[in-house]
C-alpha cells in the first residue's frame, strides 16, 4: 500500500487511488478462491502427516531437520492459501503496511457488494452509510444493509474459525442523510421516519446543492471555490450544510479517540 499512496495538495491528505488492477483483482479473485479452497485441504493433510512422522521413534536428526524444513514451507504456503481463499481479508492485510501513518483510512466504495466491498466493509472498524431521502431509496438501501450484514456475519465466523478471533474488527454504524431537499415535504417525511426507526443517524443532513455539483464540474470541492462564481446564498446554504457534517463527524471520531 505504501507504494502506491501518494500526497496531494491539501496537508495532511493522501490518496491511493483506483485503478484498473482492482477491477482486474476483483473479477480473478472467485477464481483465486475457488482453487485455493481445492489447494488447502492437501496442504493441511500433508502438515499432518509431517508431525506425525516427527512424533516417530528412532528419528535422525537429519530427517528431523529436514521435515523442519518442509513443516516450514508448508505453512508459508498454507497462509498464502488462507489469503487468496478469505479474500476479503485482503485489504486489511494491506492495511497493515501503512497503519502507523494515518489517523484515518476512509475507503470510498460503490453502492454495490462487490469483491471489493466486501474487502473495505470487512477491513472497517466504522461504516457511514448513506441515504438519500426518498422511498425508493429507503428500499434500495434495507435490502443492502441486510445483504451486507449477512455477507458480514459469514466472513466474521470464517475468519474466526479460520485464522483466530484476532483477527476480527468490532465494527461501529452511523447513517447520514445525503442530498437532502429540506424544502420538500416527502423528503422531510422520509427523514422524520428515519430518525423514528434507526439509531444513530447523524443529527446533520448533507443538503441537495448546486453549488456542491458546479464546484465538482470545476474538479472543486467548496472549501477550494470561489464564493463569487456562485450564487452567494446557495454558496453559503451549501458551506454550511457541509460544515456542519463534518463537524458532527469530527467529534464522532474525537469520542472513538477518546478525547474531548
Amino acid at each position: 500500500m505504501s507504494e502506491v499512496v501518494q500526497k496531494t495538495y491539501f496537508d495532511n491528505l493522501d490518496l491511493a487511488i483506483g485503478s484498473p488492477f482492482l477491477t482486474e483483482w476483483e473479477f480473478f479473485a472467485p477464481h483465486y478462491a475457488t482453487l485455493a479452497g481445492q489447494e488447502e485441504p492437501g496442504l493441511r493433510n500433508r502438515i499432518a502427516d509431517i508431525e506425525d512422522e516427527k512424533k516417530q521413534k528412532g528419528i535422525s536428526n537429519k530427517r528431523l531437520r529436514e521435515l523442519e524444513e518442509e513443516l516450514a514451507r508448508n505453512h508459508a504456503k498454507l497462509s498464502d492459501c488462507l489469503q487468496r481463499k478469505l479474500y476479503f481479508t485482503r485489504l486489511q492485510l494491506a492495511f497493515e503496511d501503512v497503519e502507523d501513518a494515518y489517523d484515518i483510512i476512509i475507503c470510498d466504495t460503490p453502492p454495490s457488494l462487490g469483491y471489493l466491498s466486501n474487502a473495505a466493509s470487512f477491513a472497517a472498524d466504522h461504516l457511514l452509510v448513506t441515504i438519500h431521502p426518498q422511498w425508493i431509496d429507503c428500499e434500495s438501501m434495507a435490502q443492502y444493509l441486510a445483504t451486507s450484514i449477512a455477507h458480514n456475519e459469514f466472513f466474521e465466523s470464517t475468519v474466526a474459525k479460520q485464522l483466530g478471533p484476532e483477527y476480527l474488527v468490532p465494527k461501529t454504524l452511523q447513517y447520514l442523510i445525503t442530498r437532502h431537499d429540506n424544502t420538500s415535504r416527502p423528503e422531510t417525511d422520509v427523514v422524520t421516519m428515519l430518525r423514528t426507526q434507526l439509531q444513530n443517524v447523524l443529527t446533520s443532513t448533507m443538503l441537495r446543492s448546486s453549488a456542491i455539483a458546479e464546484a465538482g464540474n470545476v474538479q472543486q470541492t467548496l472549501y477550494e471555490a470561489e464564493r463569487s462564481n456562485f450564487n452567494g446564498k446557495t454558496y453559503d446554504r451549501a458551506l454550511d450544510s457541509v460544515n456542519r457534517v463534518n463537524s458532527e463527524l469530527e467529534e464522532l471520531l474525537k469520542s472513538y479517540w477518546g478525547r474531548s
